[in-house]
């Protein structure tokens, strides 16, 4: 079936295979899967490793079922029977289990013009995070510690074992949210405040540990020498993060205000803030240091013409202990504050006037008007880039507008076909599968990988619009043979009434009465020739 995009194949394979008894060894295949699974579960020798013939075992009877799943979706491109069999519920909903979780564990994807079915691995998701891990690390600030009534602390244990047990049942972010909560708080009652902390900054501390050797690891920091390191801005960033939690936790606690900053690091919108002042820096350093030489120069001016006005009276300060110097001294003051005259009034408020003119309203207008067009342009690049995501698939790059009026819409299209999670899974499913077990596709995209080549990437291109415009125009061929079949046919019908016509003239014969109205509808004749022939 692989690089075939015609149904020669399919029907040939369907002419052997019936798509009623194919489903049905899929169900069967399935229901016997589970069984075997049920009676594995006895001989679980609990080291979190799957047995030899456990529920992943290549030649279990649900894998075998999932691949001739796989097949029969493929055939089902080309048999509306099979098709509707495949969907769960079309087969009087027995069965429906198995096709569901078939569905459920399979995706499709398209390397270099070919359709991949492949399976979605039970453990995927354990595989994305070791291959890719999440930069997410938590951080917990407290500030007080108090004590509860006993009503209280019964209602804060009951919200504890409650988000516990909701989280057993059904694991879910807020859930994990809520007992992390309730867990601190009860802690800090419990325990008191420091010693919490202390076990929040240990465990903050093992966390980035963690995640800066995986992230190490991932990026080949090391194997790029030292020069790399310093100037990954990135692993910097973390490497001062694990710095200050580790301060928190051997040094004082106050170190752990300055991770309140980390915000800024996790959302877009604070870190444009900060760009908005960096990017530009150039314009806003030169832009500050001709503010500077203005006011230098206003402060010569002012030391020169104005410096009596800016000697301010200063009150004698009643203290017996001054010496007789430091007395004479504040009276000095006194007296010149007491003198100050301004003789240059109109001098003065020139001078003030294009003080606050030039340094106040144009310099610092031209730094905040700097900061704030560079903010705006890093919100229209946010907006646009949203708007791409939005507008446009992240696998082919193809936009919206481009699957107006065609049989697969722009949602079908990201859901289904180009999936990046789907993607994201053949990528994963390749690094950890055999390469003696890879198929077609699974080899040309490991080699390609491991080129750090995306070619294998469909670019600006989908099976189903070229499929679409090609039974479009297929449809158009049909339609004009079947036009020039009946045209022909009509032409043979009338050729042979005009031989009979023509024989019955000659014999003596009355001639038979030819269909006017056809000749005119299938015939170029003008209306006179009709008039004559039907005279």
């Amino acid at each position: 079936m692989e690089s075939r995009h015609d149904s020669e194949n399919a029907e040939r394979i369907l002419y052997n295979m019936r798509p009623k008894e194919l489903v049905e060894v899929i169900k069967k295949a399935y229901l016997q899967g589970e069984v075997e699974f049920e009676d594995s579960d006895d001989d679980d020798d609990g080291d979190g490793k799957e047995d030899e013939d456990g529920e992943d075992h290549a030649a279990s009877p649900r894998n075998v079922g999932h691949n001739i799943y796989i097949l029969a979706h493929q055939l089902a491109r080309h048999n509306k029977e099979l098709q509707h069999m495949l969907k769960p519920g079309g087969q009087n909903g027995e069965g429906d289990e198995a096709l569901e979780f078939y569905a459920k564990h399979t995706a499709q994807i398209e390397v270099a013009d070919l359709l991949c079915d492949f399976r979605i691995r039970p453990n995927t998701e354990i595989c994305i995070l070791m291959y890719f891990p999440h930069p997410r690390h938590p951080y917990k600030t407290q500030s007080c510690s108090c004590t509860l009534e006993p009503r209280l602390s019964a209602l804060l244990w009951v919200a504890m074992f409650v988000s516990l047990a909701i989280v057993i049942v059904l694991p879910q972010p807020h859930g994990i949210r809520a007992l992390i909560a309730s867990t601190i708080l009860r802690l800090i009652f419990s325990v008191g405040l420091e010693p919490t902390l202390f076990l929040l900054g240990a465990f903050n501390v093992c966390n980035k540990v963690i995640f800066l050797m995986s992230f190490v690891g991932n990026r080949g920091t090391f194997t790029r020498g030292y020069l790399a390191m310093i100037l990954d801005v990135e692993f910097l960033y973390h490497l001062l993060y694990l710095i200050i939690c580790s301060l928190g936790v051997f040094v004082h606690v106050f170190f752990y205000s300055l991770l309140l900053f980390d915000l800024v690091y996790r959302e877009e919108t604070l870190l444009n803030v900060i760009k908005s002042v960096t990017r530009n820096g150039r314009s806003i350093v030169l832009t500050a240091v001709l503010a500077l030489i203005l006011v230098y120069l206003f402060s010569i001016v002012g030391y020169i013409f104005f410096k009596d006005d800016f000697i301010l009276e200063v009150d004698r300060i009643p203290n017996k202990t001054l010496g007789k110097e430091q007395l004479a001294g504040s009276v000095l003051l006194s007296q010149l504050g007491h003198g100050c005259s301004e003789p240059l009034f109109a001098a003065r408020v020139i001078y003030d006037l294009l003080f606050f003119f030039m340094v106040i309203i144009i310099v610092l207008n031209l730094i905040f008007g700097v900061i704030i067009d560079t903010f705006a342009d890093l919100r229209s690049e946010k907006q646009k880039k949203e708007e791409v995501l939005k507008t446009t698939c992240f696998i082919c790059g193809l936009e919206r507008d481009k699957f107006d009026n065609k049989t697969v819409t722009f949602e079908e299209h990201i859901k289904v076909e180009h999936n990046m999670w789907h993607y994201l899974c053949f990528i994963v499913l390749v690094k950890v599968k055999d390469s003696t077990e890879y198929t077609g596709p699974e080899s040309y995209v490991a080699e390609m990988i491991k080129e750090l080549n995306l070619d294998w990437f469909p670019r600006m291109r989908a099976m189903s619009l070229v499929s679409s415009d090609a039974e479009g125009e297929q449809n158009e061929i049909r339609n004009l043979q079947e036009k020039l079949e009946s045209t022909m046919k009509l032409v043979c019908n009338l050729s042979g009434q005009l031989t009979e016509l023509k024989d019955q003239v000659c014999s003596g014969r009355p001639p038979l009465k030819l269909n006017i109205e056809q000749l005119r509808g299938h015939t170029c004749n003008s209306s006179e020739n009709n008039k004559k022939r039907n005279a």
